[in-house]
């Protein structure tokens, strides 16, 4: 039962994202990243955005992705760490970023404010391949990062790339 569990899960965030979001029209691709979603052709309905919202945009322009910032930490998560968390139906859409991959940079929206970060390497990363197909916890703090379908494997140490490897890609794998 529980293996139905999260892909039932993940079925019903979609639906709230596409649906609670159909103002603004969203595109969320599950099959790619639980991590990113998109504006849709329609975005953005100015009537419905925040002040400051409006001031990026005029500053930046549309942003060509948006990052979902998981709780409690806004961290990128993993397919199997919001299994439990998200066993029941989220009742409002998480706080999320707007991520400009040409500028290098992702917009936080906090209180009367926003924050302008740079990119991380594992930003770029979900952007190009995705949600990683596996990740292993190796030693001295370095995380690899899979993805079989694109024949990429990265070592990453406190979220910087700091190796890469390419092989011959395998087909397409189900996301962590």
């Amino acid at each position: 039962m529980k293996r139905f569990l999260f892909p039932l899960c993940l079925f019903g965030l979609a639906l709230f994202l596409l649906a609670g979001c159909k103002d603004q029209d969203f595109v969320f691709k599950q099959d790619f990243s639980v991590n990113v979603f998109y504006p849709g052709p329609k975005w953005p309905n100015e009537k419905k955005l925040k002040p400051l919202e409006r001031e990026v945009l005029q500053r930046y322009g549309r942003p060509a992705a948006f990052r979902v910032l998981w709780p409690p930490t806004g961290d990128i998560k993993l397919r199997s760490e919001l299994e439990d968390a998200y066993a029941k139906a989220p009742k409002i859409l998480p706080a999320y970023s707007w991520v400009y991959p040409r500028q290098g940079k992702e917009i936080i929206f906090r209180g009367n404010g926003y924050e302008e970060n740079p990119l991380t390497d594992k930003i770029r990363l979900i952007l190009r391949y995705g949600d990683p197909e596996d990740v292993k916890d190796l030693s001295n703090g370095v995380v690899q990062w899979t993805y079989y379908s694109a024949g990429k494997m990265v070592k990453m140490r406190d979220g910087k790339i700091i190796e890469e490897k390419d092989f011959p890609a395998m087909g397409r794998f189900a996301k962590l």
